[in-house]
């Protein structure tokens, strides 16, 4: 598995030698938001140990970087409809070029049902196959609610209309 070097830094042994882990992460230069939380997760990584390199380029660039995969992780916002629906982000034919079949259904169904208790069982589904397949660590505000990944938690604060703010804060735990 993964061990730390002298330096505090992450890298991973075999037959061949030793491999660095080391991530490329891609920011759209003309979002603000977008280049400052790209920013704060590339230094808490470094913290962390783990070798990053923010690459940062305007939006047509930004946006062929990502239809052709040109990337490791990269940081980008939607915004979701007042109904929450999640098919923008989620669906087959998205950004991400994500797809898959099973989540495309549970989307329909979550649209479907108007008895909360099997919207309850649907979004439990749903949300149970995004945190198995989902190439995403989604950070999302709704209101004064605050969802995101269970480690991204210290210092974010929601502010509307903006829907990412104070991003120097933030801190990986």
């Amino acid at each position: 598995g993964w061990k730390k070097d002298k330096n505090g830094t992450y890298f991973y042994a075999d037959n061949v030698g030793m491999t660095y882990f080391s991530v490329n992460i891609l920011a759209n230069s003309d979002d603000i938001q977008c280049m400052k939380t790209a920013s704060a997760i590339s230094e808490s990584m470094t913290e962390m140990g783990m070798k990053n390199t923010l690459i940062t380029c305007p939006t047509q660039e930004f946006n062929d970087r990502i239809l052709y995969g040109n990337y490791d992780m990269y940081i980008d916002k939607i915004t979701l409809l007042q109904n929450n629906d999640l098919s923008p982000l989620l669906s087959s034919g998205n950004k991400l070029n994500f797809s898959d079949e099973e989540t495309d259904i549970l989307l329909m169904q979550t649209a479907t049902v108007s008895n909360p208790e099997e919207s309850k069982a649907i979004y439990d589904k749903l949300l149970s196959r995004i945190k198995e397949i989902a190439p995403i660590a989604p950070v999302c505000f709704l209101k004064e609610s605050l969802i995101t990944s269970a480690k991204l938690k210290s210092g974010v604060i929601p502010y509307m209309p903006l829907t990412v703010a104070r991003t120097e804060n933030w801190s990986v735990q």
